[in-house]
């Protein structure tokens, strides 16, 4: 997730969107940041959630409510735009701040974590800010009932899905490990890109030598109805689909890198089972260890098969 942490900005998206607020003469990256979520029709994915988030830090900050860890550039750009601090900007905060709490790629993330609550503890604790800056019309506001959640997709493992690619079509993909109790799990990815949805001879004809990514992942964009099922009569069975070795590489030193291993028999739920360090060279033809949004998926998948 290419985060450290629960604060608004200890994740890279949000550093870089200090980095460029510390560069930007009024409120239009404040507004434009936070709109990108209030305006947002279904599926809201990381970068967007890491930047709203960190606007909504900074008007707290506008309205001397800062949280922890505001960092330099932010607290210089605040001290300059004094006349920014408009409640309308506390409102469209809250929204923003409501709608990543109930239904968003940063959201699944924590929860598949397992640091949820820690999480959502820090959501509280700038909803509460927020709601002090602009008194009791925004705390009325923001006590509404959040919308309703639309109905999710059930799915289970040994099922077929097409994902849906950015420039255009779908990849193929069975999710190995994990399911609806899991929020995602372990999926296997293959090519080629498909103009229209994959059917289910092309689920017949996959091989797990044949994938061309794996990779634990969160199941938003399945439950949210974006990944379409692709029926399929291939019977499952896990010991044909293994879990495969990972790899981890530490980026302070770039040469020492761990194995990760995890049981064949794991639910979905991506527990390594053992942590050995190795010489980075002798893991480089391994995956990734980590877990990917249902939108990071879809970038990588995009990216690999443009290439092929």
């Amino acid at each position: 997730m290419a985060a450290w942490g629960v604060g608004a900005f200890e994740n890279d998206d949000a550093q870089d969107w200090a980095t460029e607020l510390g560069d930007t003469v009024g409120e239009s990256l404040i507004a434009s940041s936070l709109q990108a979520v209030t305006g947002a029709e279904g599926y809201i994915e990381l970068p967007a959630c890491s930047r709203a988030l960190a606007a909504a830090q900074t008007v707290a900050a506008l309205f001397a409510m800062p949280g922890s860890g505001l960092p330099e550039t932010v607290a210089g750009w605040v001290a300059r735009h004094p006349a920014v601090a408009q409640s309308r900007y506390v409102d469209l905060a809250l929204s923003a701040v409501s709608r990543i709490k109930t239904d968003s790629e940063v959201a699944e993330l924590w929860h598949q974590s397992g640091h949820a609550s820690d999480w959502l503890r820090s959501l509280e604790d700038l909803e509460r800010r927020l709601r002090d800056a602009a008194g009791p019309r925004s705390a009325e506001a923001s006590s509404a009932a959040p919308p309703e959640r639309p109905g999710r997709v059930r799915y289970h493992e040994g099922q077929w899905f097409a994902v849906p690619l950015r420039n255009g079509g779908y990849a193929l993909a069975l999710l190995a490990r994990g399911g609806c109790k899991t929020r995602g799990g372990l999926g296997y990815f293959f090519g080629p890109r498909h103009n229209s949805l994959p059917t289910e001879p092309d689920t017949w004809s996959a091989s797990p030598l044949g994938a061309i990514y794996i990779a634990w992942f969160g199941g938003l964009g399945i439950a949210g109805g974006r990944w379409p099922r692709v029926p399929s009569s291939r019977p499952f069975a896990r010991r044909d689909w293994p879990v495969p070795r990972f790899r981890r590489v530490d980026p302070g030193a770039p040469s020492r890198g761990w194995l990760v291993e995890y049981d064949q028999e794991d639910d979905g739920s991506g527990r390594p089972m053992r942590t050995t360090t190795h010489d980075a060279t002798e893991l480089a033809d391994l995956p990734v260890d980590g877990l990917d949004g249902a939108g990071a998926v879809e970038i990588r998948l995009t990216k690999l098969l443009s290439l092929s």
